[in-house]
């Protein structure tokens, strides 16, 4: 079965099946089974199967998108497949390695320069509030110095928890963060092998795997959960790269010294449904303003004009009506993730969602298959 027949079958779903199962109370206790066990299938497989093995998942990701390349490479120069293999997946993996190294590097400067320099950024802030303490205190009618005496108080405890506790854990744990990049390390080998394997004989897996017994249920799912999946995952990601790249432009123009930092973090944040980075970038452009820094201020206003018009451009290019999933469900999919599979949740949770509705609907399309072959 292609996969285009899968989801013009799923989305049919519905409008052809929808009063048959309604006319049958045993048939809707049977969806209703369905969703409790796709729920409990999903969450148990995310949390605890997919960790065991992530490495060997992206490296048939790598190798099913090394495969076209390595085809050409094979009949257009001759190469071997093995040596064609080898070439793309270290290609990709440099680049991925090289990115990643630039991007983390930068942004653990730039956390480590911002918490060294919170006295200065206290010292700052308190003459910012000055004049607006004061100003409220008249308003009010409070003895002039009681609300920025308190908030000084404040901030001082603050600043002394910080440089108390976050800036020497950092060296404390430095044993774990060792651990941590040696596990990376691990698992990056373990993506390239098993990338090269598959890529190697991809052909071979992918006619084992049609040949076997259980193909067809499981290509009803993954069929309507590689449309579902990797169409919100590849948006999400074009999206967060592209709004991340404007963002850091625009506060490396303004001459932040927290560039990258702060144009990462909004773009994660502009995945959030009905947030968007405007959440972040027009507060900060409204006391820019107010401070009299008309042109940095106009220069965040244009940044999120651009990152705005180019989501709702490139958004339903990327996506289009393939997912089907509302944006209240993807926020409450995104805070459920955060809940159970912590911060990965973040990602975890709407792709959870999709492979939930992915295999109820193949459920059903499986379901009304049997019927049709009795009636």
């Amino acid at each position: 079965m292609d996969k285009p027949n899968v989801i013009v079958q799923t989305r049919n779903i519905t409008k052809s099946g929808g009063g048959f199962l309604k006319k049958q109370p045993v048939r809707r206790l049977y969806i209703l089974m369905l969703v409790i066990l796709s729920i409990l299938a999903v969450i148990l497989g995310f949390r605890y199967l997919l960790p065991l093995f992530l490495p060997i998942i992206i490296g048939y990701f790598l190798a099913w998108l090394a495969h076209p390349i390595v085809t050409v490479l094979k009949l257009r120069f001759r190469i071997p497949t093995g040596i064609g293999s080898l070439l793309v997946i270290v290609s990709f993996l440099s680049i991925l390695i090289i990115i990643l190294s630039l991007v983390v590097g930068s942004s653990i400067h730039q956390v480590y320069q911002m918490l060294t320099n919170l006295p200065m950024y206290q010292h700052l802030l308190t003459q910012r509030t000055q004049g607006i303490c004061a100003l409220v205190e008249g308003w009010i009618g409070v003895r002039e110095g009681v609300i920025s005496n308190e908030i000084g108080v404040r901030m001082e405890r603050l600043l002394d928890f910080a440089q108390s506790n976050i800036l020497p854990r950092g060296t404390r744990d430095a044993i774990g963060i060792a651990q941590t990049f040696f596990d990376f390390g691990w698992d990056l080998i373990i993506v390239f092998l098993s990338a090269l394997l598959f890529s190697r004989e991809f052909n071979e897996y992918k006619e084992e795997f049609q040949n076997s017994v259980f193909y067809r249920e499981i290509h009803m799912v993954t069929g309507v959960l590689s449309d579902l999946g990797i169409a919100y995952l590849k948006a999400q990601f074009i999206l967060m790269c592209i709004t991340g790249a404007i963002c850091v432009i625009g506060c490396y123009i303004i001459r932040n010294p927290y560039a990258i930092l702060i144009g990462t973090a909004i773009a994660l944040f502009d995945a959030f449904p009905i947030l968007g980075c405007g959440f972040i970038l027009i507060p900060w452009a409204v006391i820019l303003l107010i401070q009299g820094k008309i042109w940095n201020g106009i220069i965040l206003l244009i940044t999120l004009t651009i990152c705005s018009l180019l989501r709702q451009f490139l958004e339903p290019k990327l996506v289009g009506d393939r997912i089907g999933v509302r944006p209240v469900y993807t926020l409450g999919a995104m805070y459920a993730g955060l809940k159970v599979y912590g911060t990965f949740g973040f990602f975890l949770g709407p792709l959870s969602l999709i492979a939930i509705k992915a295999i109820v609907q193949a459920g059903i399309q499986y379901f009304q298959g049997i019927n049709e072959t009795k009636g």
